[in-house]
């Protein structure tokens, strides 16, 4: 009796655990370029949920055919995963936002959309944002980091409503959603609302959980009762290239650069193909 009342602590501890956020070294590097998101909505206040972008288990499981269902019975806060890989000469920051539902044209199951910022290092530890590139609907987007435009430093996505395809225009507004600071304080006053950073790796954890009623129908590839398969960022690929294994290939292929890639000295991705 006593084994079996400890195991239920256990797991109760698991259902209401925090998520995961940024480690202390990195917090501040990862908030800096994170994106200003201007979430487009087609009906009135509240932002219909449709258009929240949320974690994957919103719903406290991690079965994934019923995001969609439940959707109207759980009030999912804003969160923003976030993966971190360095090389020698650069930062690769993404940001990924999650969705129950696609809707627009072909209404699905799941939507993941996605940006990372190319930050190259400078000598007094410094960073300077390069490129910005996004991901959304099989749709590539890159931008010079001169052409990015910027709201108080951070960059800014503007996200459609249903479909949930990014731009980098300005949305019309009196402010975007900033991400919480590292210490989980406001960012800005002024915001519309506050999105917390959740780690990726929270849901790579769950990698290998595959199939039916479980996170991933497939590798990658959120379990769905729809015939259409939405994925992670591990089964992203632009050119044969994988977004999260090796973004410094990606990103020299993406500006036409021929110069070897720098070195990793941190990929907690890199096995993926």
């Amino acid at each position: 009796m006593k084994r079996a009342f400890i195991t239920g602590l256990f797991l109760l501890a698991l259902l209401i655990a925090p998520v995961q956020t940024p480690a202390a070294g990195n917090a501040d590097l990862i908030w800096q370029w994170a994106p200003v998101i201007y979430q487009q909505d087609d009906h009135q206040n509240p932002i219909a949920r449709e258009n929240v972008f949320t974690v994957v288990n919103f719903d406290r499981d991690w079965r994934t055919n019923n995001n969609w269902i439940n959707l109207p019975y759980y009030s999912p806060n804003a969160a923003v995963y976030y993966s971190l890989v360095e090389s020698d000469t650069h930062y690769f920051i993404g940001y990924y936002l999650y969705y129950p539902r696609h809707a627009g044209g072909t209404n699905h199951e799941h939507d993941m959309i996605g940006a990372m910022a190319v930050v190259q290092k400078k000598a007094d530890k410094s960073g300077q944002l390069e490129l910005l590139l996004t991901y959304s609907n099989n749709e590539w987007l890159k931008l010079g980091g001169s052409q990015v435009k910027v709201e108080n430093g951070h960059p800014i996505l503007t996200v459609r409503a249903g479909t949930h395809g990014i731009s980098n225009r300005q949305a019309p507004g009196t402010g975007g959603t900033y991400p919480l600071l590292p210490n989980g304080a406001r960012s800005d006053t002024t915001a519309r609302g506050n999105y917390q950073l959740v780690d990726l790796q929270e849901l790579w954890q769950n990698r290998n959980d595959i199939g039916q009623n479980r996170t991933f129908s497939r590798w990658g590839y959120f379990d769905s009762n729809s015939y259409l398969n939405t994925g992670a960022p591990w089964a992203w690929q632009y050119r044969g290239i994988n977004w999260l294994a090796k973004p410094a290939e990606l990103a020299q292929l993406i500006q036409g650069v021929q110069n070897k890639p720098g070195t990793y000295l941190t990929n907690p991705y890199s096995s993926v193909r």
